[in-house]
């Protein structure tokens, strides 16, 4: 076989093997020195034919909340009152059959503040607040592995339980609500956060996820 730009060894697969969910190409000829040769990426083997590995880890987290009757989205923000509702679930729901994702929306120090960091007059400034961002990571991560190990000890098997930490996009309860869109039965919150003083009879979030939560029933623990 005549050798063939690299570029466009892809496109010239004859009977090319593809995804059967995306239908993404999965092979592409190889440069063999006399020759070329048809190569398979990185795949996973299903009775229904091969996927790609982005199709098999989406298939295979839906075959496993389909086995759950409910689907959680227990919304937390590192707080008492959030841990309180981790404890209120492990206690009601571990007998069930729920599917549980401690979802959290991270919110990162501004990066007007980090480019003030080019400045020596706020360098460190800047520190302190770059230093802050990475504690209240440690800190966040600390709080999910300590929530998701109670569901585990109240009966929940590990692959019931999810940790999902998410880069704020929207906006906190926005993006709390467009991910409850993605088939949970329940959202679960805690009544007070971590500002004490917007929280003092119903936390801020929390009264605005009920404001603008209407096809997903919420629990205010």
């Amino acid at each position: 076989m005549k050798k063939m730009d690299v570029r466009i060894i892809r496109d010239m697969c004859e009977d090319p093997y593809l995804c059967v969910k995306c239908k993404k190409q999965l092979c592409a000829l190889v440069d063999q020195g006399n020759d070329y040769e048809c190569v398979i990426d990185k795949h996973h083997s299903t009775p229904d034919g091969i996927m790609c590995p982005s199709c098999y880890a989406a298939e295979k987290e839906i075959g496993t909340t389909e086995r759950y009757r409910k689907k959680i989205l227990l919304a937390v923000d590192g707080s008492d009152g959030s841990m309180e509702a981790v404890r209120h679930v492990a206690k009601v729901a571990a007998r069930e059959r729920a599917y549980v994702v401690l979802f959290h929306v991270k919110k990162q120090a501004d990066q007007a503040y980090k480019d003030m960091g080019t400045h020596a007059l706020f360098r460190e400034q800047t520190a302190n607040i770059v230093a802050l961002d990475g504690a209240r990571k440690r800190t966040m991560q600390g709080f999910m592995k300590r929530a998701r190990q109670i569901l585990l000890d109240a009966g929940f098997p590990e692959e019931a339980v999810k940790v999902e930490v998410r880069q704020k996009r929207a906006g906190v309860v926005k993006d709390i609500v467009e991910e409850s869109k993605e088939g949970y039965t329940t959202i679960v919150v805690g009544r007070k956060g971590l500002s004490k003083l917007k929280d003092a009879v119903l936390g801020n979030v929390t009264a605005r996820l009920l404001e603008k939560t209407a096809d997903v029933p919420v629990w205010v623990i």
